[in-house]
């Protein structure tokens, strides 16, 4: 666009010396170029569209010979900016260019002569009358350079107009329609376009853009730009530069681009991307899903559920609390940077999805008097791992109702689970952990921890330090490793292990099993029957105190100088490494002492240590401490312990005790000891005098011979470790046993002439049966017959080995192949149909428990 040379009235004009004509494009007066002279008459174009090309620096001359024009050159100081690109002697002027009067000349007529710079260079020339401009706006410039104003001949002060080239606001507004506006939008009412250099600024392409309703698309272009999207679903590209962007209402796509650039989406669910640049994004309202794109960006979720992704760069996210119920899903996007989680101060719940952890980039976890908590979003499966994140002023975070793995970061952390099996872990800290709903697995890690399984059957370690662990309901596996642990199983059958350190275990609830470990700990049964045992199989050692409380406990001192309290209830206690003390031997019984029923009352493990009661109360009454101190019975007769178990360095005080205080019932000491005796035709036999091809008397065969024997120990490790190895004893006088009887919990007897019960089934169905908890060890021998068969042990009608499924795989991998070599056409069995396919039907059928029941009120 060019400027207008416009000559009105004037006396001459003369063109410098030093501006050639040739500068001066557009008509001229033909008589003289040079020097056109007007005396009179209306207005004359002398030229339409003249560019002034000479450069910079000219000074425009009038000569006035009629001293009716005042030689005057005055500088003025009104400035104005160019609403669009003006090109001046080639040179492009983008609109916010500043143009001002660098000087000008009023004659005594009012006309006036305006030189015109733009940025800074002289660029035209315009003499004007004083006249009304019809032509755009016009301006006044009322200063000169001595602060008066200009003034003519006449003392009449100059208006000095300019008149500019259009009448544009700045701001490209859209309609209330669908816009798209770009560069090459035209629908602006003053006629503003994107990038036209008229946006209010000096030379700049910073457009201010209103796109109002509808659904609009606006590419912003060059420049730091305005945009508001308005109502309605916009597509918003800020471009180059470093721009504003607000969606408003409605379902927005914003993209920054390049810069730094402000990002607003407002109400809706809007998509956001920084892009490159430090960018600063608020999601506002509305699940909205952010990119922050490369740099250092900001991000303000809003309310609703936000997705957030950061990028290359250290991002700062501000978690708004989403207590409507929403979800935030964070996750990282570059591999360069470190980023910052930051949580509103007060009360909040902060919801996360999907995974998260340290090498996603996240650093620092920030909350001020933070109340509230972290939580992951329902029905789905989390991934946090807070390891190496630093959380300052966080105050609980949670998993979901999912399956959850959480790790917390090295200091305080409260987790909790929520429902679901979660695996969390407390990681460094005095931590707080709550599993909750579902079997969980808790990991305290260093640090004073409080852990709390919660609802059903969970795994909790302490780790080291000072914990307290809560199993809740379910049977729980609780151990609390090193440090002075406080473990309570509450309800449900527990596990609870010690550890390191001297440590108490309350088992609560439920018939539970309790370990010390190393240290001097202190072991509490609580209701129902319960295992104690002063240490476990990794660590041993210390002066524990086990209490029973109510049920009938199982105690074990185990390794240490142990107190041993039965509290209420039919306890049985064990000798073991040390000089262990029992303080209430005898006081919890139900029933009397004589009466030939064991189970009615306390019991002390010490069949094994002697062969008579002769024996044992002998040794009790020389010193009052049990520990094979004495050398004759009650009867005077020399002992011999050399076939005993042994002492040794161990003992035995039983408080309140004296050699009357034992019996057969409370002891399992017997008149008399002896191998299972089994019927043969030359009279009983103990069994483990028996070999292959010996004869034995059957029920239903006569004499038979034993095709296998076989054989299993177990001692005390394997029968603590697996209950089901413990034998059952069938007292003597129950069905037809003449001596005490221990046999595996699978062998059956017969009930009555037909029917095969098994050992296990009678335990609960019969009086004068029950597993032989106080034994240490156990041989079980196996008799096998080409067919099954019916023998005699102590007395009693009793089946021979059946190679039936589960037999054989109880059995030892040894004893196993031993019985194939006898019996090969046995290789591949694996169901019982199989075993009776090729080895035979039993001798007689079997009966269920409840059967058993039957059969006794038959009887």
């Amino acid at each position: 666009m060019s400027y207008y040379l416009k000559l009105f009235d004037w006396a001459l004009y003369t063109l410098p010396s030093n501006i050639p004509m040739a500068d001066i494009e557009g008509d001229s007066h033909a008589n003289d170029p040079a020097h056109p002279d007007y005396s009179s008459g209306a207005p004359t174009w002398i030229g339409e569209d003249f560019t002034f090309n000479g450069g910079v620096g000219y000074q425009i001359l009038i000569n006035d010979d009629d001293d009716d024009f005042e030689d005057a050159y005055v500088e003025t100081g009104g400035i104005q900016t160019l609403a669009q690109d003006v090109t001046i002697n080639g040179t492009l002027y983008p609109a916010g260019s500043q143009v001002q009067n660098e000087f000008s000349m009023v004659d005594g007529l009012g006309n006036e002569v305006w030189v015109l710079r733009i940025g800074g260079t002289n660029v035209g020339f315009v003499y004007q009358s004083g006249e009304e401009p019809t032509v755009g706006e016009t301006f006044t410039a009322t200063n000169g350079r001595d602060g008066d104003p200009v003034d003519s001949s006449d003392g009449v002060a100059s208006a000095e107009p300019y008149t500019t080239i259009d009448s544009r606001d700045g701001t490209v507004s859209g309609s209330a329609g669908n816009d798209t506006i770009n560069a090459s939008y035209t629908g602006d009412p003053q006629g503003d376009q994107v990038d036209d250099g008229w946006a209010g600024g000096a030379g700049t392409n910073d457009n201010l853009i209103e796109a109002l309703d509808g659904d609009d698309s606006v590419a912003a272009g060059l420049g730091a730009d305005t945009v508001y999207g308005g109502s309605g679903n916009d597509t918003l590209d800020g471009g180059i530069g470093n721009d504003s962007l607000l969606g408003g209402g409605g379902n927005d796509s914003i993209l920054g681009g390049a810069g730094a650039d402000s990002i607003d989406g407002g109400a809706g669910s809007d998509t956001l991307d920084g892009g490159d640049g430090t960018d600063t994004i608020h999601g506002g309202a509305g699940g909205d899903s952010i990119t922050a794109g490369a740099g250092d960006d900001v991000v303000y979720t809003g309310s609703g559920v936000d997705t957030v992704e950061t990028g290359e760069g250290s991002d700062t996210i501000h978690l708004h609390d989403d207590d409507d119920g929403g979800s935030n899903v964070l996750t990282d996007g570059g591999a360069v940077g470190t980023d910052t989680i930051v949580l509103a101060t007060g009360a909040g719940t902060y919801r996360i999805q999907g995974n998260f952890s340290a090498s996603d980039g996240f650093e620092v976890i920030q909350g001020s008097n933070l109340t509230g908590e972290i939580l992951g979003t329902n029905d789905a499966t989390a991934n946090f791992d807070f390891t190496g994140i630093t959380l300052n002023g966080v105050d609980l975070i949670s998993g979901t109702s999912g399956i959850d793995f959480i790790i917390g970061s090295a200091g305080a952390d409260s987790i909790s689970g929520e429902a679901g099996n979660d695996s969390l872990e407390g990681a460094g800290g005095n931590d707080t952990i709550i599993g909750g709903l579902g079997a969980d697995t808790i990991d305290g890690g260093v640090g004073n921890d409080s852990l709390l399984g919660g609802d059903d059957a969970d795994q909790i370690d302490g780790g080291d330090g000072i914990d307290t662990i809560w199993g809740g309901t379910g049977g729980d596996y609780i151990s609390g490793n090193g440090g002075t642990d406080y473990l309570l199983g509450e309800a449900g059958n527990d596990n609870i292990w010690g550890g390191e350190g001297n440590d108490f275990a309350f088992g609560g609830d439920g018939a539970d099993t309790l370990y010390g470990g190393q240290g001097a700990d202190a072991l509490y049964g609580g209701n129902e029957a319960d295992f104690l045992n002063g240490d476990d199989f990794s660590y041993v050692g210390g002066n524990d105190t086990l209490y029973g409380e109510a049920g009938d406990d199982v105690l074990n001192g185990n390794a240490g100088d142990d107190l041993l309290v039965g509290g209420a209830g039919n306890d049985l206690f064990f000798v073991s490494d040390g000089n262990d003390t029992i303080s209430d031997f005898n006081t919890g019984n139900t029933g009397a002492l004589g009466d030939g029923d064991i189970f009615n009352n306390d019991y002390l493990s010490v069949g094994s240590f002697y062969d008579s009661l002769d024996e044992l109360r002998a040794d009790q009454a020389d010193d009052g401490v049990l520990n094979q101190s004495n050398t004759v019975d009650d009867e005077g007769n020399t002992v011999d312990y050399s076939d005993n178990e042994q002492f040794g360095s161990r003992s035995m005080t039983v408080q309140g005790a004296d050699a009357s205080s034992y019996s057969y019932d409370n002891t399992g000491v017997v008149c008399f000891t002896s191998g299972t005796l089994i019927l043969t035709p030359n009279g009983e036999v103990p069994i483990e005098s028996l070999s292959p091809g010996d004869m034995v008397t059957t029920l239903d065969n006569g004499v038979q011979p034993i095709a296998w024997i076989g054989q299993r120990h177990c001692d005390i490790e394997d029968l603590m470790r697996d209950e089901t190895l413990r034998p059952v004893l069938i007292r003597e006088g129950v069905l037809g046993v003449q001596r005490d009887l221990l046999v595996s919990r699978q062998h059956a007897m017969l009930v009555d002439q037909n029917h095969f019960a098994r050992a296990i089934n009678l335990v609960e169905t019969m009086q004068g049966v029950r597993i032989a908890h106080g034994r240490r060890e156990v041989t079980y021998f196996h008799l096998m017959f080409d067919a099954h068969q019916i023998i005699f042990a102590e007395g009693a009608p009793s089946e021979s080995f059946y190679p039936g499924k589960m037999a054989m795989q109880m059995m030892s991998e040894n004893a196993r192949s031993d019985l194939y070599r006898q019996f090969p056409h046995l290789v591949g069995c694996t169901e019982n149909a199989d075993v009776q396919r090729v080895f035979g039907e039993t001798a007689r059928p079997f009966v269920t428990k409840a059967e058993i029941l039957d059969l006794l009120i038959a009887a």
